[in-house]
């Protein structure tokens, strides 16, 4: 009876042992890469079997891919390039006697939101991208939640200065009304071009400010894990942000000079979609002053010096970046910032040559000198926002130069001073220097 009793038992046992041994087989074990950030990451797999990847060759573009999506994200950046260009184009495009001086506070102060009634705030964009339609229309569909007011860094009360820009010319517009349509709309009672004063502040106080400032502080960021919800690691995206602030399209380095330094040009429907996606088709100030500078090189037999770099670097920083090679993106980090800041250093020769000649034809009120004057000195004020910066006393360059525009002949000068210690410092050759 006992034994009869136990067999039944024993067998249901065995079968019982035999089902959970052969379905524990049956169940997929899937091994593979599972670390989250490395190239070839499988969210499917259980074990790791060695085979992740990180060693990514410098690519040809701006694209980094991780789980076969982009992992790439600089749209606020993208959105606060539009703000800037938008917030100065208002104010030339009141060079057109149509133009109303309404749209200036709003583009510097605009944050998508909602009304009272749950109606949309929209704001235009109003960037030309003929023959091209561009990807947004509008500000608000890219969910602007930080206006340019709100990231402008007021070290240097950048923001009182665009402010008075704009009430400037709103007020020269309200009560001076043959301004407009002229360049006088702009001008201010001392020569200041306000609109390049406008355009220069937001370029250093937005945008140089915050893009030097995430590159150089880009070794404090985490590239071990993954941003939450994202696909892409703090250290990652301190550097996309970083090249959001320089302005450039994915492909930039593979324009034309002639093409990317032309305003009007300086965009690609690289994926042919009958769009210009303004995060990845579109180049804004930096990238056109930077091939505006390599054609002037090119025109004289010297060699670009800022577009090749500039690109390579930025590319070779973010792959070091996947591969986690700090040494690399250290040295690339470096070469950035210092060419970057090169750049605005030879803008500024640019306009103090223009300055220069211009003071050899000065008439009772000369547009052009206040224009290239107004850049001169605001690019220069731009560069205070680097702490590391290479030319010594800034400021006092700018007490040398004044705090207007001199229409005077002994000005050349101090003029002269500026552009002979910029060349030695950043170590240009007497032809750039001449010829930018």
């Amino acid at each position: 009876m006992f034994i009869s009793n136990c067999i039944p038992r024993f067998i249901g046992l065995c079968i019982i042992l035999f089902v959970v041994l052969f379905c524990n087989s049956c169940v997929k074990q899937e091994s593979g890469c599972t670390d989250m950030v490395a190239l070839n990451y499988n969210p499917d797999a259980i074990k790791e079997d060695g085979s992740c990847v990180y060693d990514l060759p410098i690519p040809e573009t701006y694209f980094f891919m991780r789980q076969n999506v982009s992992s790439v994200a600089h749209k606020p950046e993208s959105a606060f390039q539009l703000l800037v260009h938008d917030c100065y184009q208002a104010c030339l495009n009141l060079n057109n006697s149509s133009a109303t001086a309404n749209d200036l506070l709003q583009y510097y102060t605009y944050t998508a939101t909602t009304t009272t009634d749950n109606e949309p705030v929209t704001l235009a964009i109003n960037v030309n991208v003929t023959p091209y339609t561009p990807l947004i229309n509008d500000y608000f569909d890219w969910n602007v939640q930080v206006a340019l007011d709100e990231v402008l860094v007021n070290t240097y009360s950048a923001d009182t200065v665009v402010n008075m820009c704009i009430d400037s010319i709103v007020f020269r517009a309200n009560t001076m009304p043959s301004t407009i349509g002229t360049p006088a709309i702009h001008t201010l009672a001392n020569n200041i071009d306000a609109a390049a004063l406008l355009h220069t502040s937001l370029l250093g106080a937005v945008l140089y400010a915050n893009g030097h400032s995430k590159l150089d502080n880009s070794s404090n960021a985490d590239n071990t894990t993954l941003v939450s919800g994202t696909n892409y690691t703090a250290q990652e995206q301190v550097w996309d942000e970083s090249f959001g602030y320089f302005g450039a399209a994915t492909d930039w380095h593979h324009y034309d000079l002639s093409t990317l330094s032309n305003e009007t040009m300086a965009f690609s429907d690289s994926d042919n979609d009958g769009f210009i996606d303004f995060e990845r088709e579109y180049n804004f100030s930096f990238p056109q002053m930077a091939a505006a500078r390599d054609v002037s090189n090119l025109a004289i037999g010297e060699d670009a010096r800022f577009v090749p770099n500039l690109s390579y670097q930025f590319l070779r920083g973010r792959t070091a970046i996947v591969n986690k090679i700090d040494t690399a993106r250290i040295t690339a980090k470096r070469s950035v910032l210092d060419t970057w800041e090169a750049l605005i250093a030879a803008t500024i020769i640019h306009h103090a040559n223009a300055v220069l000649v211009e003071l050899n034809e000065i008439t009772q009120v000369n547009y052009t000198l206040n224009y290239h004057w107004t850049y001169m000195y605001g690019l220069l004020q731009a560069l205070r926002y680097n702490p590391d910066v290479r030319l010594f006393d800034i400021e006092g360059y700018l007490s040398l130069l004044g705090a207007a525009p001199i229409y005077n002949i002994s000005a050349a000068n101090n003029v002269a001073t500026l552009i002979n210690d910029i060349q030695s410092t950043y170590d240009f050759s007497a032809a750039e220097t001449a010829n930018w």
